[in-house]
């Protein structure tokens, strides 16, 4: 991977870093975890933001023309950045990421489409936590302003949920 996409990369983070946007040690955690990506094993990591910037460097995401911007963190809703490609897209939430260690599952075939869900979604599918009822209104009418494919997701997971939640019984 060439060294000027890593540093155009490391000198955005810097940047946040700069301007107050993330804390120095967050940068610095990020910094390492760029500089040293090829040494790294991504089952092998276990803080949440160096995995998930590994990974994305493994995945080949600074080798292809990628875009940043700020978006609300899928976990939060607070502030974060998103480093986005045709193929891939990484989001650092200084929030969730800045000083918690990864809560990794294991991809196995059976666990793979669980790739993307929060924490707490997770834990609710993997029965590690007792789910709330569910909504007895479509979640659609309750957020009007969501997009198309956000509904599509919405819908998806309520319906696994229902599955899950009906196979448990």
């Amino acid at each position: 991977m060439g060294n000027k996409r890593k540093q155009k990369f490391i000198g955005l983070l810097a940047q946040k870093a700069l301007n107050g946007e993330i804390s120095q040690a967050f940068f610095k955690k990020l910094e390492l975890a760029v500089n040293y990506s090829d040494e790294f094993k991504v089952k092998e990591l276990g803080d949440g933001a160096a995995l998930a910037v590994v990974d994305w460097l493994k995945r080949r995401g600074l080798e292809r023309d990628w875009t940043f911007h700020k978006r609300a963190c899928p976990e939060c809703s607070k502030e974060s950045f998103a480093f986005e490609n045709k193929d891939l897209m990484l989001v650092i939430c200084p929030n969730c990421m800045g000083d918690r260690p990864a809560v990794t599952v294991p991809v196995t075939p059976q666990t793979q489409w669980l790739q993307g869900l929060s924490d707490e979604a997770k834990a609710i599918i993997l029965r590690e936590k007792t789910p709330f009822p569910l909504p007895v209104t479509s979640p659609i009418q309750q957020q009007p302003g969501l997009s198309a494919q956000a509904m599509k997701i919405i819908l998806a997971a309520t319906s696994r949920l229902e599955k899950i939640s009906s196979e448990t019984k």
